[in-house]
C-alpha cells in the first residue's frame, strides 16, 4: 500500500500544481495521504485567527460501501479555526459531496493543546 502511494505520488509530480489561494500556505509530507493549508487572518473586529485545513486524500472501496454510487465523489477534510488571543478552537469535520459542502461534526475546545491531543486521556 505504501509502495503504491509513493508510486502514485511520483506520477503526480509531473502534473502542474494548483494555484494556492492568496494568504494560504500549503504543506504536504511525502509518503502521507494528507495535506495542510494554513493562513493567519484578522477579523473585521480585529480578532486574530489561525485557520488550518487538513485534507485527507482518500479512495472508497465500492465493494465495502454500497451507497458509493448514490453519494458519488467526495472530499473529506477538517477545518480548524483557532482564536490566537484566547487559544480557543473550533474543529469542523467536513466533506464535499457532489459539489455540496457538508459539516459532519463540530467540536469546540478551550485550547489548541486540547484540540490536538490524541491521547486516550483526551478522548
Amino acid at each position: 500500500c505504501i509502495d503504491k502511494e509513493l508510486e502514485d505520488e511520483e506520477l503526480r509530480l509531473d502534473k502542474e500544481a494548483p494555484v494556492i489561494p492568496k494568504g494560504w500556505e500549503v504543506s504536504h509530507e511525502p509518503g502521507t495521504s494528507f495535506f495542510i493549508m494554513t493562513r493567519h487572518w484578522v477579523t473585521p473586529i480585529g480578532v486574530s485567527e489561525t485557520h488550518t485545513i487538513r485534507g485527507q486524500l482518500t479512495a472508497r472501496d465500492t465493494s465495502l460501501d454500497p451507497e458509493f454510487d448514490i453519494r458519488g465523489e467526495h472530499f473529506p477534510f477538517t477545518l480548524i479555526i483557532r482564536n490566537d488571543q484566547s487559544d480557543e478552537v473550533i474543529d469542523l469535520s467536513c466533506d464535499v459531496v457532489e459539489s455540496e459542502f457538508v459539516v459532519q461534526a463540530m467540536r469546540g475546545y478551550p485550547s489548541a493543546l486540547l484540540a490536538t491531543d490524541v491521547s486516550a486521556d483526551a478522548q
